[in-house]
């Protein structure tokens, strides 16, 4: 009876090392940060991952497409190296956050893991105008370059006119994702509650979109009133 007891507690033994062993085999990706935080229209890399192939080599993919109907950025503003694993991005990063999943494949094995990626925007001044072009198909080019935005990292904003008009404003900037909301007060008597809803471009920090009054719950505009485009200075 003793012969058997000893034969199965070492044959408990020999499978509790042999899954231990198997265990330490398993590929594991180790990147320095798992969540990225960088300036809007910054650019950069990671430092390569730490990874156990095991003498057995393989490759890296990426990708942001995490929910159905996503639109991905690795290929276009996100990049990886196939052979290090290095994650890098260039100054078109949107506002926002986003979550980038990469994976490591060898001959025998994968691993995924998970790297987010913080875009913030600083204090931001930017030159630009209104027109009061409510058509189907508008010209921006036809703005007139005649005001100055502060969008100030506190979230608040500021417009003053840069031409002989007293033209000023105050308020507050919200961002989700490229998509930037401003809501402002003129110094009217009364004052006019103005909001802008438009897109900031990461590639060269335009902000464009349309002005009026009034948002709905889908932030958009309830009542259009015109264009409105500024360059980051």
């Amino acid at each position: 009876m003793k012969k058997i007891l000893v034969s199965l507690l070492l044959i408990s033994l020999h499978i509790g090392c042999s899954n231990d062993d198997d265990s330490s085999n398993n590929l594991n990706i180790n990147y320095d940060q798992n969540i990225i935080e960088i300036t809007f229209r910054q650019s950069g890399e990671t430092t390569a991952p730490q990874i156990n192939w095991s003498g057995n080599e393989g490759t890296f993919s990426a990708t942001t497409l995490t929910t159905p109907g996503d639109d991905d950025f690795v290929g276009r503003v996100v990049f990886i190296d196939k052979l290090t694993g290095v994650i890098s991005w260039d100054n078109r990063v949107p506002l926002g956050e986003k979550d980038i999943i990469i994976t490591a494949v060898n001959a025998t094995q994968t691993a995924t893991t998970r790297i987010t990626m913080i875009n913030n925007f600083k204090n931001g001044l930017f030159i630009g105008g209104f027109d009061t072009d409510t058509s189907d198909e508008p010209n921006f080019s036809e703005i007139i370059n005649d005001t100055s935005m502060l969008l100030s990292e506190d979230g608040t904003a500021s417009l003053t006119a840069l031409d002989e008009s007293n033209f000023e404003g105050a308020g507050t900037w919200t961002a989700d994702g490229a998509t930037v909301i401003v809501n402002f007060s003129t110094n009217d008597t009364p004052p006019q509650e103005i909001v802008m809803v438009g897109y900031m471009y990461a590639s060269n920090g335009d902000f464009s979109g349309r002005w009026g009054t009034g948002l709905n719950q889908d932030n958009e505009l309830e009542n259009v009133m015109g264009l409105f485009s500024f360059e980051n200075d």
